[in-house]
């Protein structure tokens, strides 16, 4: 269906806001591909309940997947959040048009998952 599209589109999307500033302050300490599964893993879950929304809503994996898209979907917007809060303190950054962007692709990204995945699990 067009509308699971555009809800996987924007939460693969999300990537580009409070993740990209979170991973950019985490890979100094952490290492590249560290910090990359860290950060992206909340995405990660996100859309693996993205793709389980075309499952039967009785099915055990396609219910761990909700409740993983669920989690995803509020540590997603804990990243926006802290990157929008740097952001507005005076922080720089060399990509601040795209970092901007990914916030409200991320916050709309997290809000359509997990009402998504709310809505699939009361069914």
């Amino acid at each position: 269906m067009l509308n699971h599209a555009i809800v996987k589109l924007a939460a693969l999307g999300s990537s580009l806001g409070g993740p990209l500033f979170v991973f950019d302050l985490a890979r100094p300490r952490l290492g590249t591909m560290p910090a990359f599964l860290l950060i992206f893993s909340p995405i990660a879950l996100m859309m693996l309940a993205t793709l389980a929304l075309d499952e039967e809503s009785t099915d055990p994996l396609a219910r761990a997947s909700m409740y993983g898209g669920i989690m995803g979907s509020v540590i997603l917007f804990a990243m926006n959040e802290h990157a929008f809060w740097r952001l507005y303190q005076g922080a720089q950054h060399p990509n601040h048009g795209m970092i901007v962007a990914g916030i409200t692709i991320g916050v709309v990204a997290s809000a359509l998952v997990a009402y998504r995945a709310v809505r699939f699990l009361r069914s």
